[in-house]
């Protein structure tokens, strides 16, 4: 048996594919008759010879991957289909996790949530439903290669089966909670909330977000603080590198879990995500911006161009692997 790609047209990393587990030696044509029957079409197949792409003659073996020219899906299509042979333990499951979880949190994902649920309004509608797995989608296929999995529905499918073995797992399932208030999703999990209890969403107004940022302020200018984060720079001289960020992010969270509980946020690093998230919704505010901007500088971190609050360059130090580690520890 040997395993070979079929694919729509399209790019590489994008166009719907499925992977088969056919018999050594299989020739164009039993593959294009196979694929008549099962879709009721008149295919054809193309492969890669020599930098080109050809179709391929009825008497050839299969190359590797295949495009199928001549229709419009492969649903329905069925030959030795190959089950999912990625497994993720959990390091590598929470990696991927993260690496998500970065990338919807990104402000360009969330203008587009924005603009997504704005040009709606009803999340029940079938047109915002399409929409909004698309726009998931985008992000899905373009981490999913990186782990193994392919950039497909099938690709998420097999993704979501590997990590289902993980779920129990209370940190695993914290940072899912994370994901699912990015994207506006309900959260199955219970959590016993932090405390004091205070309602996040809605009542996160520009007054409460900017009360905020000056107690986080008020925190990262004391003189307790200020010895600490001048040990960090005298330990990590020029302040850059993953060590002074991870560094940099204990110091400040311990300035952070005594401030977020007070706005409906968990003292910890989710609490810090969520935060972030609530954010997003007052990137394109001067005084906001601004005042970020002046915490930014007491802890000496720029973010090139001002753009938004998720920007803070002592965020981008870590990579989704050191991140996983991190928290997981």
């Amino acid at each position: 048996m040997v395993v070979i790609t079929i694919a729509l047209p399209g790019p590489h990393d994008t166009a719907k594919s499925i992977q088969l587990d056919i018999p050594e030696g299989t020739k164009a044509l039993q593959l294009r008759e196979k694929l008549n029957q099962d879709l009721n079409a008149n295919v054809k197949l193309i492969g890669h010879k020599k930098g080109y792409n050809v179709t391929l003659n009825d008497s050839e073996k299969l190359p590797p991957r295949i495009i199928v020219n001549g229709v419009t899906s492969l649903t329905g299509f069925s030959w030795g289909i190959v089950t999912n042979k990625v497994t993720l333990d959990f390091d590598k499951a929470y990696e991927l996790q993260t690496k998500l979880r970065q990338e919807f949190g990104d402000a360009a994902f969330a203008r587009k949530l924005e603009a997504l649920e704005q040009k709606y309004g009803d999340k029940k509608t079938s047109q915002y439903r399409h929409e909004f797995q698309t726009l998931l989608r985008s992000v899905q296929f373009k981490v999913l290669p990186e782990f193994g999995f392919s950039a497909d529905n099938n690709g998420v499918s097999h993704m979501m089966s590997a990590m289902a073995s993980h779920m129990d797992d209370a940190k695993f399932a914290e940072q899912g909670k994370v994901i699912n208030d990015m994207l506006g999703l309900p959260n199955e999990i219970n959590q016993r909330p932090s405390k004091p209890k205070a309602e996040v969403g809605e009542s996160f107004t520009k007054a409460r977000a900017m009360a905020l940022q000056r107690e986080l302020y008020a925190g990262f200018t004391t003189e307790e603080f200020e010895e600490k984060l001048t040990r960090l720079h005298q330990m990590h001289p020029g302040g850059t590198g993953k060590d002074y960020s991870l560094g940099l992010r204990e110091i400040c969270l311990e300035v952070q879990k005594e401030v977020l509980p007070k706005y409906g946020f968990p003292g910890n690093q989710s609490g810090v995500w969520k935060m972030m998230s609530a954010f997003n919704i007052f990137m394109q505010d001067e005084e906001i911006l601004n005042m970020t901007d002046e915490i930014n500088n007491v802890l000496g971190v720029t973010r090139p161009g001002a753009k938004t609050v998720t920007d803070s360059s002592w965020y981008d130090g870590l990579s989704p692997e050191d991140e996983a580690a991190l928290i997981r520890n």
